[in-house]
């Protein structure tokens, strides 16, 4: 059976990995919201990570990106819903 711990220093060991790598990485929720950044992509979007961790991801982006993003990426439960009917 592994101790108790055991996930204490895999999670050091993420946390390192995340902060030092040199591309952006962002963890999004379902719903759209961001649950972690790391120190690179905050840097490059000239943010703290406080103040961009619970945002929504389409307000750090510029507005042509939010229309494709919208258009492509979002889920789109409808259209599944009507492709389950056919």
């Amino acid at each position: 059976m592994p101790h108790q711990d055991a996930g204490v220093p895999a999670r050091q060991d993420y946390e390192a990995h995340f902060h030092a790598s040199p591309c952006g990485y962002l963890v999004v929720e379902p719903d759209g919201g961001v649950r972690d950044v790391n120190a690179t992509l905050a840097r490059w979007l000239r943010r703290s990570r406080e103040d961009i961790i619970g945002a929504a991801v389409l307000d750090l982006m510029p507005a042509a990106d939010r229309v494709l993003y919208s258009a492509f990426a979002l889920p789109q439960p409808s259209i599944f819903a009507a492709s389950s009917t056919v």
